[in-house]
């Protein structure tokens, strides 16, 4: 399963549900931008249709693995091909991605060696976490093309960019991207992991400068002020 979230392409099949806007050439599913997120298989959905029209769909059923098709007349939504493909190796793949920054092994070291004094610990980045957004380079451009009410096109080799975005619980954000050479290559979910390290590592100095802050204040020595008089 995929998890959806707001900003990301999905396919937009209208199935035979009507509408005034206009279906592409053949038939194709349209491209269209997740608005809302209700639940890992209901979404809301914005795009445009073969004229350049802007549409939206309201409470739209995600297929998800494999869900079957609606009937005629009902709209639904899917993922692209290369996204459910790929997402389907994750598994494996997942396993070569080689840990960015301090990782589980590491942390684990420090403890073994009983290092004690005060630290910034994986746990305490991810609790500087508040909220988290993806997207690749297309599903901007597609946004863009949303906000703007102007037509976009989307471009292969910008699919292999992914962003990750962290709004830290102060409203400070950092930001990791982890780019695709082979689009033979290229897994979605993996892609979404690698950014998000990237990202995350952006923390640990900021992190690390409030710490040692901290430390300095509490150390800090206050000079007595100088007796004038004589």
């Amino acid at each position: 399963m995929i998890q959806p979230t707001v900003g990301r392409v999905i396919l937009f099949n209208p199935n035979g549900s009507g509408g005034t806007f206009c279906p592409s050439v053949n038939g194709a599913p349209l491209p269209a931008l997740v608005a809302l997120v209700w639940s890992d298989r209901l979404i809301n959905v914005g795009g445009f249709d073969a004229n350049g029209v802007p549409f939206a769909a309201c409470s739209l059923k995600l297929l998800q693995d494999d869900d079957a098709i609606p009937d005629s007349g009902t709209a639904y939504a899917c993922w692209m091909p290369y996204q459910t493909g790929q997402a389907a190796k994750t598994v494996a793949l997942e396993k070569q991605i080689v840990t960015l920054g301090t990782g589980p092994s590491i942390e684990q070291e420090i403890q073994d060696k009983g290092m004690t004094a005060p630290r910034i610990t994986p746990d305490d980045i991810e609790r500087t976490i508040s909220r988290e957004y993806y997207f690749t380079a297309n599903d901007g451009v597609v946004g863009h093309g949303i906000v703007n009410r102007v037509g976009s096109s989307l471009e292969p080799v910008l699919g292999l960019l992914t962003f990750c975005v962290l709004v830290l619980v102060n409203g400070f954000t950092v930001t990791g991207e982890s780019a695709c050479v082979s689009a033979e290559n290229f897994d979605a979910e993996i892609g979404r992991k690698i950014a998000r390290k990237n990202a995350v590592e952006k923390i640990w100095p900021l992190e690390g400068y409030r710490l040692r802050l901290e430390i300095n204040r509490q150390h800090e020595v206050v000079a007595p002020s100088s007796v004038v008089g004589g």
